[in-house]
């Protein structure tokens, strides 16, 4: 059944992803240009790749198919479980386009070399996990909205962590960028943990926590479209 599913989105949905793969290649042309480093081009082309790959679950619910897709001999399982495999396989052609890019656009500081070093792989790992995991359940229970509400949500909880930092005395200061400043406070916080173990250990680690992390968006994700009315 997956790959029917699979299969129908694609056929209802290949024109908006092409203008949707089309502009985010035309982005990325520039931003290889533009961006100072390997690593921090890469961290963004997987945020903007990530919100790709909750638009085909936002693009059925504006338009009132949710509903009928319900009405087909599938469960509301298969349906989630082809929003992840989907959106997976959206993000992994996204960012080969994108790092087709890179290899082909000269005179930029990002290269192929330092895209693909271990370490800034396993943060694209993190960070499109990370977005993917967290935002496709509120997607998939509020349709846009719950975009809004992921937005927002992280906004709340970048303030919450600095102000817990700030009254801890760790003596960083926000400068009204909570989003930025938590994942700077993440990432001094990961460097500690992989400065205490060999590299080899702290990536399975790593990849453990985020093959838990997905499967935790699956279930949260299929908790909240069962309750859903439709």
């Amino acid at each position: 059944m997956l790959p029917e599913l699979l299969h129908r989105d694609w056929v209802l949905n290949r024109k908006h992803l092409l203008l949707f793969f089309a502009i985010f290649s035309a982005y990325q042309v520039y931003a290889v240009l533009e961006t100072s480093t390997s690593r921090t081009w890469l961290v963004f082309a997987c945020i903007y790749a990530s919100f790709l790959a909750v638009t085909l679950f936002i693009r059925e619910d504006k338009f009132g198919a949710i509903g009928w897709s319900c009405t087909l001999p599938i469960t509301r399982r298969d349906l989630v479980r082809a929003r992840f495999v989907a959106g997976w396989i959206l993000v992994l052609l996204a960012l080969a386009g994108a790092l087709l890019i890179v290899a082909l656009v000269p005179g930029g500081n990002v290269t192929v070399a330092g895209v693909l070093q271990p370490s800034t792989l396993l943060i694209a790992a993190a960070v499109v996990t990370f977005v993917f995991a967290l935002m496709q359940p509120f997607t998939i229970r509020f349709g846009f909205l719950g975009v809004i509400v992921f937005l927002v949500g992280i906004q709340v909880l970048g303030v919450a962590a600095l102000a817990l930092a700030s009254t801890l005395g760790s003596g960083r200061s926000g400068g009204g960028r909570p989003i930025r400043d938590t994942l700077s406070m993440l990432s001094d916080g990961l460097a500690f943990v992989r400065g205490s173990m060999p590299y080899p250990a702290f990536a399975l680690l790593v990849l453990v926590v985020l093959a838990v992390v997905n499967w935790l968006g699956y279930r949260a994700a299929l908790a909240l479209f069962s309750r859903r009315e439709l």
